[in-house]
């Protein structure tokens, strides 16, 4: 059985991916091929796994096989698929908040730069004591 990509069925928890979330993980991934399982169940496994904190091996069965999900979760790990994710994710909620968006380091510099200067302190070390 093939699954379309935008809509599956699978019993519903908390963890599960709106179809708007969804919409935005499948335009990063631009993967147009067909599978077995959906990626988004892969995703809501993911997710779900994250959010309870429980073993790989006791994933509910109305997710794919959990070494399937271990699987994609390692590939997407070490492709930095997590971390383009969360910066599309920051970007479009930095864009909400209508925000400027600038590199943590960057605004670090700024903070430097404001700092007053300080003077050295004036005194007798204690080697210097006679």
């Amino acid at each position: 059985m093939v699954f379309n990509q935008l809509s599956y069925y699978v019993k519903k928890y908390s963890s599960n991916l709106s179809d708007s979330q969804w919409t935005t993980i499948l335009n990063i991934l631009e993967d147009k091929r067909k599978r077995k399982h959906s990626l988004r169940e892969i995703f809501d496994a993911i997710f779900y796994l994250l959010k309870t904190g429980c073993q790989w091996r006791v994933l509910p069965k109305e997710f794919p096989n959990w070494k399937l999900v271990y699987y994609y979760f390692t590939q997407w790990k070490a492709n930095g698929i997590f971390e383009l994710l969360n910066e599309v994710i920051r970007g479009k909620i930095r864009k909400k908040k209508i925000r400027t968006i600038t590199p943590r380091w960057e605004s670090l510099i700024v903070k430097v730069l404001r700092l007053p200067e300080v003077e050295p302190r004036k005194g007798v070390s204690m080697g210097e004591r006679k």
